[in-house]
């Protein structure tokens, strides 16, 4: 059993039967006598990406989800699911594209990511921080615009994603892309 004392981020816990992750979590103390500690927090549920907020008394208890995470590695697709492989057991199973979400399109060929099991089924994957890509196209930037200290260029990569470049960035080149906010992140 985990106790909101133990509520940190990252942590995973059950709530009516479903496995949500602590994304962020604070303590109110009452500055009346005898009125119970707040714990405020922030969830995400794990099979459905809905975010939850909540409060509860200190001390609430709740129950370790069974989860656990494999390595695996991504093979291609199949109709409106992408099919990977767990680079274990060499077993491949499909996943819907829409339960994947928007991360489904930094799927390429033998990207190695992790695979979220509940109750050993797979519930959802989970990709790198970041990833390699190849610019196909950058549009002209001008330079004198440097008031904001950040010169950017819109730029095409190889999965179709528009994102935002510094000047310096050509076509051909590969670069690392934040999959977390879709941002440029370094040359690679």
């Amino acid at each position: 059993m985990i106790t909101t004392a133990d509520f940190s981020k990252g942590v995973r816990i059950l709530i009516d039967g479903e496995p949500y992750v602590i994304l962020e979590h604070t303590t109110q103390t009452p500055s009346a006598r005898g009125a119970a500690t707040l714990v405020k927090f922030k969830a995400r549920n794990l099979l459905t990406g809905q975010l939850i907020s909540d409060s509860v008394k200190a001390g609430a208890k709740y129950e370790q989800p069974d989860i656990r995470f494999a390595k695996v590695q991504y093979l291609y697709d199949e109709g409106p699911d992408a099919v990977f492989m767990d680079t274990e057991t060499y077993e491949q199973f499909n996943l819907a594209r829409d339960v994947i979400g928007e991360s489904a399109k930094y799927l390429s060929e033998d990207l190695e990511i992790k695979a979220i099991f509940f109750n050993d089924n797979v519930v959802n994957v989970e990709l790198p921080n970041y990833v390699e890509l190849e610019i196909v196209m950058v549009e002209p930037g001008t330079r004198g615009n440097t008031a904001s200290g950040s010169v950017t260029t819109p730029a095409e990569l190889s999965n179709g994603v528009r994102i935002q470049v510094p000047l310096h960035i050509k076509s051909g080149q590969r670069i690392l892309v934040d999959t977390r906010d879709d941002s440029f992140y370094q040359k690679a």
